[in-house]
């Protein structure tokens, strides 16, 4: 059997040395192993999902002494009057909560890993009560739209799923739609599909929800493209009705992003995949051996197809009225 162990027994002192009262008090373990002083300011704020409120830090035991000393060491982050962030959190999303909110729309979709466009507006989601919104940069400074025409404001309910800097990946995807042109809705889309970012489900109930038109042009996404830019370019495809199939395997070649007809291969190049210089090297090698085996190659750079280069479906409508397919 284990030894008990004693209650600690706080002991006064007079001025003669004589002990004029004893004072038992229970040993409380959770209050000795998780006090202000042994927790970090950083750990509270970080199990906030990494931003919170100085009256949350001060109900958590800590002092504005400590919360200057900490912010001075950088353990945390300011970010406008009454509110910290965790260091690491990522810039859009604190720049979101400086605001007054979170992200949401197309730069909330890219925090949830989707593909998205290299340039657009940062859409923030605030509560309906909202008021004394900053600059995404400047804490100091109300935000106007005459002051800042790339941050849009959205007050919506928070009970919304999502955390403190960053709304759910459903609500992004909603915004993103709602606010992108259709060719770039579809590509945001098909990147949420093949990342399992969303779910079928989700998708379904999302694209039920849409205006007619949008979602006559949106229900082909799927989750055959395995970048942003075969996803833009498969939307341009299909607006064009030619008929293609994606993830083609062939022999001696390996696997190419778009096979129209029997002979006409299509390629695009991504920035992630096709960076190095073996990258380079190799794709030449698979174009030439396609052409010993009778394919041709159309091979267009991501930029070329984000941007919707016109020469991009030019090239290929012609090739097609050559028959380069058959």
């Amino acid at each position: 059997m284990e030894p008990t162990l004693p209650h600690p027994v706080l002991r006064h002192f007079g001025r003669s040395g004589g002990v004029h009262r004893s004072l038992r008090e229970p040993w409380n373990a959770a209050r000795a192993t998780h006090t202000p002083a042994m927790r970090s300011i950083h750990a509270d704020v970080h199990r906030r999902g990494g931003a919170a409120a100085t009256h949350e830090l001060l109900g958590d035991g800590h002092t504005s002494h400590q919360l200057t000393r900490a912010t001075r060491r950088g353990e945390v982050i300011r970010v406008r009057q009454g509110h910290y962030a965790c260091p690491e959190l990522p810039e859009p999303q604190r720049q979101a909560y400086r605001v007054g909110g979170r992200l949401t729309g197309v730069a909330g979709a890219r925090a949830h890993g989707m593909w998205t466009p290299s340039t657009a507006a940062v859409d923030i989601q605030v509560r309906p009560d909202a008021r004394a919104l900053r600059t995404r940069d400047d804490p100091r400074q109300r935000l106007r739209a005459t002051t800042d025409r790339k941050t849009r404001v959205t007050w919506t309910d928070r009970r919304r799923p999502g955390t403190r800097t960053l709304a759910g990946p459903v609500d992004c995807l909603r915004v993103a739609v709602r606010t992108s042109s259709t060719r770039v809705s579809f590509a945001i889309v098909e990147s949420a599909l093949q990342r399992n970012v969303i779910t079928g489900a989700e998708w379904a109930r999302l694209l039920s929800a849409l205006p007619a038109e949008q979602r006559r042009l949106l229900v082909d996404a799927s989750r055959e493209s395995e970048s942003g830019g075969e996803s833009l370019l498969r939307f341009d495809l299909l607006c064009c009705g030619l008929p293609f199939v994606q993830q083609v395997t062939i022999d001696g070649v390996g696997r190419v992003d778009f096979l129209l007809g029997e002979r006409l291969i299509v390629e695009v190049d991504g920035h992630e995949f096709h960076s190095a210089r073996n990258d380079f090297e190799e794709d030449r090698r698979r174009d030439a051996v396609a052409s010993g085996l009778g394919y041709r190659t159309l091979r267009f750079s991501h930029t070329q197809v984000e941007r919707n280069d016109p020469v991009v479906m030019a090239s290929i409508l012609a090739a097609v009225a050559r028959g380069d397919h058959l």
